[in-house]
Parts: C-alpha cells; structure tokens; sequence
C-alpha cells in the first residue's frame, strides 16, 4: 500500500510540474496583469473620492472600478488559494506518514519503505510556480496586498506633491515669504 501511495505522489508531482509548464507564462501575464490593473483602478477610485464634484457623480465614478477591483482580486485569491492549499495536503501526506512511523517501529522494511517516502516528498514537493519566479500560494497573496500598497501610496505621494505646489505658488522659505511680506 505505502508503494502505491509513493507512486500517487510521484505522479500528482509530475502533474503539478506539467501544469506549471502548461500555464506558466498564462499564469504570468494574469498575475502581472491582475496586479497592475487592480493597483491603477484602486488608485481610480481614490481619485473619484478625493474629487469635490456633486456626490451622485462620484458615487457612480466608484461603483464601476471598484466592482472591477473585485473581480481581479477574487481571481488572484482563488488561484493562489487552490494552488496553496493543494501543496499544503500534499506536505500534510509526509506528515501523516511520519504518524505511521511510531506505531510500526518494530517493522524494519516498513520504516525504510516510509523513510524513502518522505525523502521522496521533501525532495519532490508539490508547489505551482510561474515560470521559476514565484510559488503561488498564501505568502504571494500577502506580496500582492504589499505590491499593491506600496504602489499606491507612492501614486498618491506623487499627485499630492503637484497640488502642494500649485497652492503655494512658490517654494520659498517661511523667512523669505516674511521679508517679501515686509518689503
């Protein structure tokens, strides 16, 4: 039985292997894609609000980009979901047959056949990665919300920066501004 599991493991790892070469540059370019476009429509929306137009216009600027963000959000979490906790049961299979260990201890070619197994599992873990760049699972959804933010508040630092400006007119000095008031 612990034979055709080891063979089940070897096979569900060549199939995460195809799959990742298979959908590499397609989970690429989604990625990439999802996180540019999820980051312009989050800064849309931060616009939108910050306008002082009538509340109905604004209202209706939001709701359409933010419906989008949704989407693209959703379709990350699911894909970097399904893939994470696939690798994650298949970690756990290594760990369940670690229990199995303890309680054959007196069984010498069983222990052997379960340590070969879990060698097999550390050196060929199930992991979906895009083209060698990054593993998606639960800690590429967290770089995404640091992506995103990060972006963010440097957009919103940058068009901050021109309305600061275009207040003061210059950018002279508080000593400067009081002598020019004087004279």
């Amino acid at each position: 039985m612990l034979k055709e599991i080891g063979k089940a493991h070897w096979e569900l790892c060549k199939l995460a292997n195809n799959i990742n070469v298979v959908f590499g540059v397609q989970n690429l370019l989604f990625m990439v894609i999802s996180v540019i476009v999820t980051t312009g429509l989050l800064y849309t929306i931060y616009v939108a609000y910050m306008l002082e137009d009538e509340m109905f216009n604004n209202l209706t600027a939001i709701i359409q980009p933010l419906a989008w963000t949704t989407i693209y959000i959703y379709k990350i979490w699911v894909i970097n979901h399904s893939c994470g906790r696939a690798s994650n049961e298949a970690q756990r299979t290594g760990e369940v047959i670690y229990g199995l260990m303890k309680p054959c201890a007196q069984d010498q070619e069983l222990q052997t056949k379960i340590q070969e197994f879990s060698v097999q599992i550390l050196q060929n873990p199930v992991q979906f990665d895009v083209c060698g760049f990054f593993i998606m699972n639960y800690t590429f959804i967290q770089a995404v919300i640091g992506y995103i933010t990060t972006y963010l508040i440097i957009l919103i630092q940058m068009t901050e920066a021109p309305k600061i400006q275009a207040s003061n007119h210059s950018a002279m000095t508080p000593e400067v501004e009081q002598k020019n008031k004087v004279q």
